[in-house]
């Protein structure tokens, strides 16, 4: 499919269709009901905690539904808002793709609280499964209508592909859930459905969820803000800016929203028994055994990213000049991982800190700033220079958060020399793979042994400076 009308209008359906998952769900929701849910059961009992679950998860279902309605009302609308550059035939495309995954938003909000519920049971191997059966489902939907049929079809199997997915997650997270909860949850289901309904006394949670949905809602303001740009330049250019994007956004979700499946609910136990200690104890040698972990993809992204968009995106099949330009972005947006990174672990540390109201300030205030940047450099460094604003106003929101954190009192003891044993450590891995490809040459050859070598490398740099390696993977092997 390559750099093209279909991938362009493709990537933006795939936007959207994610855009309650990515905004509403993952972002707001599940983070309350983690920091909350405990507290509930212990104050009020299981049966409070589980009409909570239901309540949110009934909610946020009757959301999906609602926003699949309108999105389908309004497609022309979103089209030439979001991609005004797009033509006639994009559009079209762009419309027939919402239509075929109309039911996934649905799907995706059931298979995420399925997952969720296995994970607050400690069951959290499962929570890792939905990744890995929705990408193999539209992946192969993709592979399929493009190579029996032709780019188009590849297109739309691949969002029917996805659907499927989700629908098979739905039931192996059930069938995964242990027998009893199972049973709780139905006939809490049947015996509570009224009280899960009802909004009283729900305020105070959905508050929460508000401030931390408008910061996601913010957020991906600038993905579009970066497609608005992107579609008045060259046919492919929203692509070959999503597809480094993603190699980002894929190495956080596999690293730091991975290790968050486990930490997120251990810091959450821990504050609340330990209080401000555990800030110290536990939250910042976790923090910064995440930013020392991600120095790895970082180096391998940067010094590799012809190798990586081959085998990813098969990007030896595009136009040289394509080929060119989707290798520079993915340099680019190996920074991005740091800062993304860093985006991520900081905002969950201030949402357990209670301090979410300052996450929507810190990104209202920048979202003018990406819009500034974005029209400072378009036309002289064109895709690049958008990418470029995308990492800068990333790595300024990382900054707001570690200063609200700072400000808050909470006994954090960041150290200067924490500071400087992490740039040591992504020093260290970048000078790493930047030998082994001068010695062995580019190729896959050098891939692989960067892939092998330079975790070791840095876990030797932890076992130096006292990051907490083990400690993480002890409390993800431990519920296994």
């Amino acid at each position: 499919m390559g750099a093209s009308v279909y991938s362009d209008t493709l990537l933006i359906a795939m936007q959207i269709v994610w855009l309650l998952e990515t905004v509403l769900i993952s972002s707001a929701v599940v983070p309350v009901i983690v920091s909350r849910i405990y507290q509930v059961d212990e104050r009020e009992g299981g049966e409070a905690a589980i009409a909570l679950f239901l309540h949110a998860a009934l909610v946020c279902c009757g959301i999906a539904i609602f926003a699949s309605g309108l999105g389908l009302i309004f497609v022309d609308q979103l089209s030439a808002t979001i991609a005004p550059g797009l033509n006639s035939y994009g559009r079209q495309t762009f419309g027939t793709l919402l239509l075929v995954s109309a039911a996934t938003p649905l799907l995706l909000a059931l298979s995420h609280f399925l997952g969720l519920l296995n994970r607050l049971l400690r069951n959290g191997v499962w929570y890792s499964v939905p990744q890995i059966v929705r990408n193999t489902t539209a992946i192969a939907g993709l592979i399929a209508g493009y190579t029996f049929v032709s780019a188009n079809a590849g297109a739309h199997w691949m969002m029917i592909g996805l659907s499927i997915g989700a629908l098979i997650v739905c039931f192996i997270q059930l069938w995964a859930l242990p027998r009893v909860p199972r049973t709780q949850l139905f006939q809490g289901f049947r015996g509570h459905v009224s009280r899960a309904m009802s909004f009283r006394g729900r305020w105070p949670f959905w508050s929460g969820v508000s401030a931390l949905a408008f910061v996601a809602l913010v957020n991906e303001l600038y993905v579009y803000i970066d497609f608005y740009f992107a579609s008045k330049l060259d046919e492919g250019s929203i692509s070959l800016l999503g597809f480094a994007g993603r190699l980002a956004a894929l190495t956080n979700t596999l690293v730091v929203g991975s290790a968050f499946v486990i930490l997120e609910p251990r810091w959450a136990k821990q504050i609340a028994a330990a209080g401000s200690a555990a800030w110290r104890s536990v939250v910042r040698p976790d923090m910064l055994s995440l930013v020392a972990l991600i120095s790895v993809p970082v180096a391998i992204l940067y010094t590799f990213p012809g190798e990586v968009t081959a085998i990813i995106y098969n990007s030896d099949e595009f136009t040289p000049v394509s080929r060119e330009r989707i290798v520079l972005l993915t340099q680019i947006f190996a920074f991005g991982t740091v800062a993304l990174a860093l985006n991520l672990i900081t905002t969950r540390a201030v949402v357990i800190a209670l301090k979410q109201r300052w996450l929507f300030v810190i990104s209202l205030s920048l979202l003018p700033v990406k819009v500034v940047l974005n029209l400072l450099v378009v036309d002289d460094y064109g895709v690049a220079g958008l990418a470029m604003a995308t990492v800068a106003v990333i790595f300024l929101q990382a900054l707001g958060n570690a200063i609200v954190l700072m400000q808050a009192n909470l006994n954090f003891g960041l150290r200067s020399r924490d500071a400087l044993a992490l740039v040591s450590v992504f020093a260290i891995a970048l000078m790493a793979a930047q030998g082994l490809a001068s010695v062995v040459g580019d190729g896959m050859l050098s891939l692989l042994l960067a892939c092998l070598i330079l975790p070791c490398v840095v876990f030797g740099m932890g076992v130096i400076y006292g990051f907490s390696f083990i400690s993480i993977f002890s409390q993800g092997v431990r519920p296994l």
